[in-house]
């Protein structure tokens, strides 16, 4: 048997055995690619495991743990996959609070997602308040301000962000404290960036995370900012085209995920609605990236679009005589624009409804 299935096997033993600290010490020392060897407790009393050498086909040292994982999973064994997932947990937990560097976090934070912390419900949750509890508590800047930071602290908050975010659930039953906290930290963000005194591009992975947190626990609030964002990206896109590119990539990412969860979608589109679609026609470059934004959220802008188009029908005076076609619309999607859309143009669309029932002009909206 070689080296390598060796430790494949002693690993998997430990998981099975459900020792939590002794995996832990095994995993570390594969991370850092230790060639020291752990001394272990198994059923048959103590031995020594050394991580073995990277083979010439694997990517990185997380390569040979993925593959224990799969084992694992594909012998069906919860309590030592959970054991697994216990380890990375607190090899993550264990390795912010002791100040390790990026490149172990990273490492620690890729085992975290590969064997899926976020399928256990008592870890997920674990996680979701420790890093909240990190991110609000253990950084030198407060939750809202974390876009303020630069450097390796930036990179931090960004690489925390992006873990509490994969395993935070879709509309959680949290206090409105913690929802207006994150509702802040986009906020205070978008401020501080539209001043051009902190250069957007890298900070935007962190306010582009920030922004997806928002959806998930309040989308119709996120629905109202997309277009202060869109402004923002769209400000600094003509001279970092780039920046449009990575900004409509998260779009794309949040439409698969909408497109999974129809009414996380709808809450969304409420908030869109908000939009003061008036002033984003007067910057040509803020409407198109809009535009093209609300196409990769799941294809909302067929959502708008004719909608949209209604309103501008509605500014248009009809001749004498002239019987106009009746809309595109049902007049229960109407009905859901005009609770949901600006006042002002709530009237409009309340007008429309009166004459595409009668079938009559439609005359200028007052």
């Amino acid at each position: 048997m070689s080296e390598t299935q060796e430790y494949i096997e002693a690993v998997i033993e430990l998981a099975q055995s459900e020792r939590t600290g002794n995996l832990t010490a095994v995993l570390d020392a594969r991370i850092r690619g230790s060639e020291e060897p752990v001394v272990v407790s198994f059923s048959g009393g103590k031995r020594k495991l050394r991580s073995p050498a990277l083979e010439i086909d694997e990517p990185d040292r997380n390569a040979l743990i993925y593959e224990i994982y799969r084992v694992i999973r594909d012998i069906d064994q919860p309590n030592a996959l959970e054991t697994l997932r216990r380890a990375a947990v607190d090899l993550l937990m264990h390795g912010l609070n002791r100040g390790e560097d990026l490149e172990y976090l990273d490492a620690v934070a890729r085992l975290v997602g590969h064997t899926r912390v976020v399928d256990s419900e008592d870890l997920r949750r674990l996680v979701q308040q420790q890093l909240y509890g990190f991110l609000a508590n253990q950084l030198d800047r407060p939750f809202h301000r974390l876009i303020e930071f630069d450097g390796s602290a930036l990179a931090l908050a960004t690489l925390s962000l992006d873990i509490w975010l994969a395993v935070m659930p879709v509309q959680p039953d949290w206090s409105d404290q913690q929802t207006l906290r994150i509702a802040r930290l986009v906020d205070h963000s978008v401020e501080q960036l539209e001043t051009g005194y902190l250069p957007l591009a890298p900070r935007l992975e962190l306010l582009s995370l920030a922004y997806r947190a928002l959806t998930k626990v309040q989308p119709t609030a996120a629905g109202a900012r997309l277009w202060r964002l869109c402004r923002l990206v769209a400000r600094y896109g003509d001279e970092k085209p780039v920046l449009r590119r990575r900004w409509l990539a998260t779009c794309r990412k949040q439409g698969v995920a909408f497109s999974a969860v129809p009414r996380w979608r709808q809450g969304f589109l409420r908030g869109v609605w908000r939009t003061p679609w008036s002033d984003i026609e007067e910057d040509a470059g803020l409407g198109d990236l809009l535009r093209r934004a609300l196409v990769k959220l799941d294809g909302m802008w067929s959502d708008v679009a004719p909608v949209l188009e209604t309103w501008h029908r509605c500014e248009l005076e009809a001749p004498d005589g002239f019987v106009r076609p009746a809309p595109a619309l049902t007049a229960d999607r109407l009905t859901a624009a005009a609770t949901t859309i600006h006042e002002h143009y709530a009237k409009v669309f309340l007008h429309v409804l009166k004459r595409y029932a009668m079938n009559s002009p439609i005359p200028r909206a007052t």
